[in-house]
């Protein structure tokens, strides 16, 4: 099941391994405007990965931002015991967790300033695509709020192993790796995780 099906994913085949790892050697060498062609390469991805994690651009953008400021601090400490495809998003998903802590605690903040969860109601309109087609605009912004509605009910370490598996295809053994556990619970989680979302993207008409 994939429920992440229109969001774009990322090319890892070994040539664009290959220039993301020479990318990096640049960055540390000093050469100019190398970093900006792996964010270039993946800013993409990263802000998908931010967006299903936080529910809505605003918080995404500035997750992202984070995430790139730190690769840019750490990219000389990859030491090339893991792909630098997995070491990224391991990077990625630990900037978001923490994020993550904070934007749960100023929304709860505004919360009882307000009373009410206007603000997160009106975020989670927008979608994940800057340019929809004007035919399904309305279309596209009801299908990714009600998903993203779906995949925000989840717990973060179901939402953290779908997002990795079906958003970027990963494998069973890079996600692991990711997320600092082992292969079993991935996939229990991945299991688990399904079996929790698909009922609420049935009760919101998306299967």
């Amino acid at each position: 099941m994939n429920t992440l099906e229109d969001s774009p994913t990322l090319k890892t085949d070994q040539v664009s391994m290959k220039e993301d790892l020479k990318f990096a050697q640049q960055v540390c060498a000093g050469a100019e405007g190398s970093f900006e062609l792996l964010v270039d390469r993946w800013q993409g991805p990263l802000y998908q990965i931010s967006y299903r994690m936080s529910g809505n651009s605003h918080d995404a953008s500035d997750l992202t931002q984070e995430i790139f400021l730190l690769l840019y601090r750490k990219i000389c400490s990859f030491d090339g015991r893991s792909t630098l495809s997995t070491w990224l998003h391991t990077v990625a998903m630990n900037c978001c967790r923490s994020g993550l802590r904070r934007i749960i605690s100023r929304r709860n903040r505004e919360k009882n300033v307000l009373n009410d969860s206007i603000h997160e109601k009106e975020t989670m309109l927008e979608p994940i695509s800057p340019h929809p087609s004007p035919h399904d605009e309305l279309e596209h912004k009801d299908r990714h709020k009600k998903i993203q509605q779906a995949i925000s009910a989840l717990g973060i370490e179901f939402r953290e192993a779908l997002i990795l598996r079906e958003l970027h295809a990963m494998s069973y053994g890079q996600i692991a790796e990711v997320l600092g556990c082992s292969v079993g619970t991935v996939k229990s989680r991945i299991a688990r995780g399904r079996l929790k979302l698909k009922p609420l993207l049935e009760k919101g008409g998306v299967l």
